[in-house]
């Protein structure tokens, strides 16, 4: 089908109503916008444009200002009023031209003004640029509650399925080592060894699994505003890993009164990925050292976590953020491979950026911002 076949299949889809008082302009109207090929259909009133309105659906509205009884300033103002009427533009027709109507008619919430007397050619302009605006945010919001769908379709899937594979998987790692504990010493050296090995694949099963859930619930969910002191949350994660491993001989140095506006809970959770990922990956290092702290990076506001670990070559950078993607061996460092993947995701919902600067043997820094337009739940109020 050629471009100008398919305007003009849009063309007559779409249904214009046209309200004026004026009967010459009604049929002058109704004439162009027919022989371009469109469906317009006349109202001679305010009150008569309402009622057709519910019969006539249309997808484009020409509507006259001054009109006897109900203006097109009411007839506007009501359309944008309900729900079911509130999407379609709405195009003034005046012979006033005059700074102060145009403005008062774009608050009563119209998508255009055109001047009479008008020229065909600027109307038909405008109808076709008011229907094609009109058509794509159609089509936006179509799109969008599709992917809104989705996502809770994949959100119920991965609940579902997490909660189905949990029991079993649980099971597995109970009994597998119930027989170590109670059975152990009637097995030989290969079968303990067996053992061993469905004990740890199933636990990091459920490592995935609650990986998943985590990434999950990282894109869904309202997204709260408070004001967050970043650097008592690290603090925090930080005294929970030592007490974890209290023989670690590392060096966790925070900046202070580092703040931010977001998601508490969230933004809990990117640190805890990252702080995590960091004391993994310093595990081998004499004397470790993680770095939180607050730089600016092409004069924005940006947070950062280093380590002096095991780093990673940067010609994998683009793996990093991938679920599952792993730059190291299981048998070097454990992990589900969800933690960045998460981390990336809360990032975004903040309407920042997350990138990696690192080298093989000489650690890693992940930097990270945060949107500056997020607002508070008392600064909505």
């Amino acid at each position: 089908m050629s471009m100008t076949e398919s305007n003009q299949k849009e063309r007559c889809l779409a249904r214009i109503l046209i309200v004026d008082d004026n009967p010459d302009t009604l049929r002058v109207l109704c004439e162009i916008l027919q022989v371009e090929g469109y469906k317009p259909r006349p109202a001679i009133s305010g009150e008569t444009a309402l009622k057709a309105v519910a019969v006539f659906s249309p997808e484009l509205i020409l509507l006259d200002v001054k009109m006897p009884g109900m203006d097109g300033y009411a007839v506007c103002e009501q359309l944008k009023s309900s729900p079911d009427t509130a999407d379609i533009p709405i195009v003034f027709i005046s012979a006033v031209d005059d700074a102060e109507e145009k403005v008062r008619a774009f608050a009563a919430g119209g998508a255009d003004y055109v001047t009479k007397p008008f020229q065909i050619a600027e109307v038909l302009a405008r109808v076709q640029s008011q229907l094609s605006l009109h058509q794509a945010r159609v089509q936006l919001k179509k799109k969008n509650k599709a992917l809104a769908d989705l996502n809770k379709e994949l959100e119920s899937f991965t609940s579902a399925v997490s909660h189905d594979l949990s029991a079993p998987l649980r099971a597995l790692a109970g009994f597998s080592k119930e027989l170590v504990d109670q059975y152990g010493d009637q097995f030989d050296e290969q079968a303990r060894r067996y053992l061993s090995y469905l004990k740890e694949g199933s636990e990091e099963m459920q490592a995935m699994i609650a990986g998943l859930l985590t990434l999950s619930r990282s894109t869904s969910g309202e997204l709260l505003s408070h004001n967050v002191d970043l650097s008592s949350v690290a603090e925090s994660i930080g005294l929970t890993l030592r007490r974890k491993e209290p023989e670690r001989n590392i060096n966790i140095c925070i900046q202070p009164d580092m703040r931010c506006v977001g998601d508490p809970r969230l933004l809990k959770n990117l640190l805890t990925n990252l702080l995590n990922n960091a004391w993994k990956y310093t595990s081998g290092v004499s004397t470790a050292e993680i770095r939180i702290g607050e730089c600016d990076v092409a004069s924005q506001c940006c947070f950062y976590v280093a380590d002096n670990g095991v780093g990673f070559d940067m010609r994998d950078k683009e793996k990093l953020f991938i679920p599952f993607q792993r730059l190291h061996s299981l048998e070097q460092f454990s992990g589900s491979g969800i933690g960045l993947a998460t981390v990336q995701r809360i990032v975004h919902r903040h309407g920042g950026k997350i990138w990696a600067e690192s080298a093989v043997e000489k650690g890693a820094t992940f930097y990270f911002t945060l949107s500056a337009n997020l607002l508070t739940h008392d600064e909505k109020l």
